[in-house]
């Protein structure tokens, strides 16, 4: 059996994403809040200009049919990641409604 947990990652204040994870620790299901983002219109539109501008690849959440979700998963070495959540990171608050 799998067990899930839930952990809040802030990008900036009062703008929340919520990593919903199992104990395997490489998959991660993003809800996304387009309402928060601007010239974003679904999850399939953010990870198509996440990879075009930042070069960061998500999974869009309707290729599983979880509209408006990201996944999210690991497989680089830490120092890479770090880099890519960095430029994610720039992208989004690019991207903020302030």
């Amino acid at each position: 059996m799998v067990k899930k947990s839930t952990t809040r990652f802030s990008l900036r204040p009062n703008t929340h994403i919520f990593f919903l994870h199992s104990n395997m620790n490489d998959l991660f299901r993003v809800k996304l809040d387009t309402s928060l983002l601007k010239g974003i219109d679904n999850d399939m539109d953010f990870c198509f200009k996440v990879v075009k501008k930042v070069s960061v690849i998500v999974l869009p959440g309707m290729c599983v049919l979880l509209r408006n979700w990201l996944g999210i998963t690991f497989a680089i070495e830490p120092e890479s990641l770090e880099d890519g959540f960095r430029r994610f990171k720039s992208f989004y608050e690019r991207h903020s409604k302030k």
